[in-house]
């Protein structure tokens, strides 16, 4: 039952009265909720329509339903047409003690919602509400509702900030803000903090945008989630997931710090996740909820190439013997748009391509592997492909039923309706019939917002070139009559992309899934890449994303300048797909439009060495920008950074398994230090970031400099390289110069404490060059634990994906269906007499593992000198082959036995 009792604390003067609704069951309270009710609030600055109030009100231990009436007599808003929905239903959902769900809709059940199973994130866990974290507040009249944290009594959301507005096309919905440190809402390229401004959530065909907070700057992906911190303690923060594919503008205010939402179709869905264990763990939450992501095959992270200007086979041929000449490892090319036969989506040109030619070079070239562009659209006319798709009913209509035609690089076309259950056999059908024409391995899907040179539909004329120019947002669509407020800055919605009222299966328009094109069109590619084709971890290259999509595969940022704007955003961009749920980023190496230069581009290859996906790709109207274009000075820049990725890519890619498809990889640096708050912001939220837990890179992003300032977070902190003690723990000014020459890797710092492992690349030319010798270094940057009189203690941990061959799933499926990981603990004991340090292997009782060999063990923050000697775990003494300098790397060569060696295959228990 609920039992409604007045708290006579919180009753004053302005008539408010709050109470305390207890749920109880059978004399036991097994939920408590505060529910505030009040017959006032303040008035609002900005005229709005009138307000809800609560109607109606049912409490249980796991649910809030409340119905919601109208206050005034309006019938439309803002356009005629424009129906306010007088009467709604609202639901809060408690689904356990860090999660919530808030649901506002008409209550007869107008406006489309997600549905609550697969392909759409849902709850895939049962309800489990213990003790929350958070407590919901109603406030009857006017309506508004709250979520508290219980621990720090902070509101996390609060929307009686403003009225809240629910039509047909058209609701708002505002919060307060805890703290202006906000960040998410994409996709952009943006500064990672997300500052005052308006900001669309809108996929279209963008070109080079760099967004500043003014409407209409948005990008291809459609992601409207943000992660909040709090000022209850770093330890404190939230994400919160519009779960909406509409047409969405946010807008953000400062002073007080504020959210509206703006959106034009669909419902209000909102899902609230807390922690009390840093941000980083509410991203893990939040990933979980999406269903996690998964990780890409092995060579998908070596180097990567592609160009839009590869106009035949002779062209990959030169650029893959340039690369093998010069030393620069490369495993992979993305064809662009030049191998199709007049640029249809399933051909190939047969002149400049010639298949027996194209698959000859596939296959003898492998384990290079090749990933052709593919679109979402097929060409009008008399063709195989229309005429299934039409027969199948697949493909997009337009407002009065018929196939809707728009333009894109073949010209006119029809766009695939990836959102119909019948999709996944017809595209399977299509993808492998174009494998019979070459071998490719992977899939990139471009221009999947849906791109359109069209504003909406096309005209009819005969002319294509004239098409773009005739209704490139010159001509409105009627259906946007009814609606108030268009986000972005279009003349019309449609703007590059289908028409808003274009129907899908079932006559669901586009505006109310928009955002879901791209991501369903993954979704039917990853099940032939791995139903069909076999591969167990498939390569596919999307650009337009949304929640979920990181379950599929692998996003890059998009067209992006060659300048050095772009360069600095696109860390911030690839930290914020991590923030997404799609950890495996990156943006094109050197820019993809405009000429790039020679130092632009080494400091590019210098970030880019990090990026969880490295591609060098750019356009044809652009100068070409492969290494060897700019001589060799540019040439050993990316061998040198390349060699270098290499030499940790197995450790990179052990950050994907050791994750299990929740948390980020590519990491803005307060992920692993929220309390400190410089880092919350600019400029070192944006240039500079961590793997994992383990590495800080500090990379130059600027022209004409060789040293920048970098923020080192409160710990000790080793140059990589080096195996200097570069910054103590106990310095209070945390800021410090970095040298960073054009002819080297970026600045890479490891964190005290902290252990990884690399491998000799010498010579590498891809990755399963890496699978010759499973052999590993280890770099132990230590910590001191404890200092008495008599000893100084130090220690570092690390952990080790333990199977034999990465480029082999029969191996890497262990760890990714359950435990591969050998933890490594490094311990050392300082004394007037030596040195004793010890090295132990763990593993879980039910793990499994492949033998590896630690070659030698070099360790960081050791007050080492030339003839100290050094005891090993047995105190038998041994010599530190490389010794010279207080606080330099002690270089422990092992040089074991056969017998030695055999044990250093076999981690042992703890």
């Amino acid at each position: 039952m609920v039992d409604l009792v007045q708290n006579p604390r919180k009753t004053n003067s302005s008539g408010r009265q709050r109470f305390i609704a207890t749920v109880v069951f059978f004399g036991v309270v097994v939920l408590w909720i505060s529910i505030v009710i009040e017959a006032s609030k303040e008035i609002h600055a900005l005229p709005r329509p009138q307000d809800y109030a609560v109607e109606t009100l049912d409490v249980t231990p796991t649910r809030i339903v409340a119905t919601l009436s109208y206050l005034s007599n309006e019938t439309m808003y803002g356009a005629k047409g424009n129906e306010i929905y007088r009467k709604l239903k609202l639901t809060i959902d408690m689904h356990n003690d860090y999660e919530l769900r808030v649901r506002l809709t008409d209550e007869s059940g107008k406006g489309y919602e997600l549905p609550n199973e697969e392909p759409y994130p849902y709850e895939r866990t049962p309800v489990d509400v213990k003790n929350p974290t958070y407590d919901v507040r109603i406030v009857r009249n006017p309506f508004s509702f709250s979520v508290v944290r219980r621990a720090t009594n902070e509101t996390l959301f609060d929307s009686s900030a403003a009225p809240l507005i629910f039509s047909k096309n058209y609701m708002e919905l505002t919060t307060t803000l805890p703290t202006p440190y906000l960040y998410g809402l994409g996709e952009r390229t943006h500064s990672l903090h997300m500052k005052r401004g308006e900001y669309t959530i809108w996929a279209y065909d963008v070109y080079c945008a760099i967004d500043i907070g003014q409407p209409g700057k948005g990008a291809y992906g459609h992601q409207p989630v943000y992660l909040g911190l709090e000022k209850g303690g770093s330890q404190y923060s939230h994400v919160v997931l519009l779960r909406n594919l509409s047409p969405q503008e946010v807008v953000i205010h400062e002073r007080p710090s504020r959210l509206t939402y703006k959106l034009v179709a669909g419902i209000i869905d909102l899902k609230i996740f807390l922690s009390d264990e840093g941000p980083e763990k509410v991203l893990e939450r939040y990933h979980e909820y999406l269903g996690g992501w998964r990780p890409s095959a092995f060579w998908a992270m070596g180097n990567q190439q592609s160009r839009w200007g590869y106009k035949k086979l002779d062209d990959y041929k030169r650029v893959l013997a340039d690369f093998r000449r010069d030393g620069i490892p490369l495993d992979g090319f993305t064809l662009d748009i030049d191998y199709m036969d007049k640029m249809k989506t399933f051909t190939v040109d047969e002149v400049n391509f010639p298949p027996n030619e194209l698959t000859k070079f596939v296959t003898e070239n492998h384990p290079v592997r090749f990933a052709p562009i593919v679109g979402p659209v097929v060409k009008t006319g008399d063709s195989s492909w229309v005429r299934e798709g039409t027969e199948a009913n697949i493909f997009i209509r337009n407002g009065s039923g018929q196939l809707l035609q728009g333009l894109v690089w073949p010209g006119k076309v029809h766009f695939v309706d990836f959102f119909n259950p019948n999709i996944t056999k017809i595209w399977t059908k299509w993808l492998s019939q174009m494998r019979k024409i070459f071998p490719f391995t992977g899939v990139w899907l471009d221009m999947n917002e849906p791109a359109n040179f069209c504003a909406g539909e096309c005209p009819e004329y005969e002319d294509e070139r004239l098409l773009s120019m005739l209704s490139a947002g010159s001509k409105k669509n009627p259906f946007l009559a009814e609606f108030p407020f268009q986000p972005g800055d279009f003349t019309t919605l449609d703007y590059s992309t289908v028409s808003v009222n274009a129907k899908h299966y079932g006559d669901v328009l586009d505006v109310e899934v928009h955002g879901g094109n791209g991501y369903m069109q993954t979704r039917a590619t990853y099940h032939f890449l791995k139903e069909v084709m076999g591969e167990p971890l498939p390569f596919i290259l999307f650009r337009a994303n949304t929640f979920g999509s990181g379950r599929f595969g692998v996003h890059w940022l998009g067209d992006g300048a060659s300048n050095w704007l772009t360069l600095r955003l696109y860390t911030a961009g690839i930290m914020s797909s991590n923030i997404f749920g799609i950890p495996m980023s990156g943006g094109d190496i050197c820019g993809f439009s405009q000429d790039t230069t020679l130092e632009l581009c080494a400091r590019w290859y210098q970030v880019g060495a990090f990026y969880p996906y490295a591609r060098n790709h750019n356009t044809h109207w652009a100068r070409a920008q492969e290494p060897q274009t700019f001589g060799p000075k540019m040439v050993e820049v990316a061998k040198t950074t390349m060699l270098f990725r290499y030499s940790i890519l197995k450790w990179m890619y052990s950050l994907f398994f050791r994750a299990k498809g929740k948390g980020t990889i590519f990491r803005a640096v307060f992920l692993n230090f929220p309390g400190e708050e410089e880092l919350l912001t600019a400029p070192f939220v944006d240039d500079q970031f961590m793997l994992g837990e383990e590495l800080l890179i500090t990379p130059i992003v600027h022209s004409n400099i060789e040293v920048r300032q970098a923020y080192f977070p409160k710990t000790t902190w080793f140059e990589f390289h080096e195996g200097k003690r570069f910054i103590g723990e106990k310095e209070s000014n945390r800021k410090a110069t970095v040298q960073a020459p054009l002819n080297a890797t970026a600045p890479i710092f490891l964190r005290a404490g902290y252990i990884i492992y690399t491998q000799n690349a010498t010579n590498v030319q891809t990755t399963a060059d890496l699978e010759l010798d499973n052999t590993f270094a280890l770099h132990v940057a230590l910590q001191r634990l404890k200092e008495t009189s008599e000893f100084i203690e130090y220690g570092a941990y690390g952990r080790i994906m333990a199977v034999s061959n990465y480029s082999d799933y029969s191996h890497v499926r262990k760890c990714d269906e359950g435990d591969c990981i050998v933890k490594v603990f490094v311990n050392a004991t300082y004394r007037s007499d030596g040195v004793i340090l010890t090295v132990r292997f763990s593993m879980a009782n039910n793990a499994y593992y492949e033998p590896f060999r630690v070659s030698h063990v070099r360790v960081m923050g050791l007050d080492c000198f030339s003839k100290r000697q050094f005891r090993g775990a047995n105190r038998q003494p041994r010599r530190l082959q490389i010794a010279t300098a207080r606080d330099t790397s002690c270089l422990l060569y092992t040089s074991p036995s056969p017998r030695d060696r055999q044990k250093s295959r076999m981690p042992s228990s703890a």
